[in-house]
Order: C-alpha cells, then sequence, then structure tokens
C-alpha cells in the first residue's frame, strides 16, 4: 500500500487516512497501556507508534527472522518481549508527570 500510494497520487489521501486512523488508535492504546503500569513513555508517543507500526510491517514473516534467531523465537514474541522491557524500563508516571508526552497527561 505504501508503494502504491507513493507510485499513485490518486490512492495517496486514501492511505494517509489509513495512515492517520491507523497512528491515532495506536496512540491511544500505547497512552492507555503506558498509563495502566504507571509509566512515561521514554520518548515521544508519535516516535513510539511509528516505530510500532514499522515493526510490526517487518515482522510480519517468519522468514525475516533467518534460521538462526527463527529457530528460536517467533516474530510475535520478539516484538512483545521489546514492548514489554520497553514499557518495564520507562520511568514512573508519577516522577515524571510534569514532562509526560502530550496526550498521557490528564486523559
Amino acid at each position: 500500500m505504501q508503494l502504491e500510494a507513493d507510485r499513485n497520487e490518486a490512492f495517496r489521501p486514501y492511505f494517509k487516512r489509513y495512515l492517520d486512523n491507523t497512528y491515532r488508535e495506536m496512540r491511544a492504546l500505547f497512552i492507555t497501556i503506558f498509563r495502566r503500569y504507571g509509566k512515561v513513555p521514554p520518548a515521544t508517543l508519535d516516535v513510539i507508534v511509528v516505530l510500532a507500526y514499522q515493526f510490526g510491517l517487518h515482522l510480519g514473516s517468519q522468514t525475516i527472522l533467518g534460521d538462526e534467531i527463527g529457530a528460536r523465537v517467533t516474530p510475535s514474541e520478539l516484538m512483545l518481549t521489546f514492548f514489554r522491557n520497553f514499557i518495564e524500563t520507562s520511568p514512573a508516571l508519577d516522577k515524571a508527570f510534569a514532562t509526560a508526552p502530550q496526550g498521557l497527561e490528564g486523559e
């Protein structure tokens, strides 16, 4: 879809709308997750959302891991481990509330 949007001006607005909706929902999800764990994201939510989207796209197939890593773990296990560690090592919300990313404070 991304390549089509790059090449096809008529399709591009539809793809942008898809991305906007996807990123909005992912942002809400991460706000909920970080808040539930009482954490503040160590990066802006935009960075986290785009990273998660790209991470998900590139880990969509077991073949992306090769034989060595693919024999030990699945793409979904890698992704969940990464985000679990990312959340666990994030600063506590109560200590960093003043620097909470836009959308995390007060929602």
